[in-house]
């Protein structure tokens, strides 16, 4: 056992993949958008769609079909 926090061994290498990974589109999203080349595609355009019908003759129901 180490004194490092993640640890040393392959243990601790799968931790810290296992939360940088799953944050690495969240991160590429959020830069995109703030460079101002973000287009929504899939579930995201479909949000960005749907969220402009709100307060208006064709509200939203429900909420996402996927």
């Amino acid at each position: 056992m180490t004194d490092r926090p993640w640890g040393g061994d392959i243990e601790g290498r799968l931790a810290r993949w296992s939360v940088v990974v799953p944050c690495l589109p969240v991160v590429v999203m959020v830069i995109r958008k703030v460079v101002g080349d973000w287009q929504p595609l899939g579930d995201a355009a479909y949000f960005a769609v749907r969220s402009r019908d709100v307060l208006t003759a064709n509200h939203p129901l429900l909420g996402a079909w996927s």
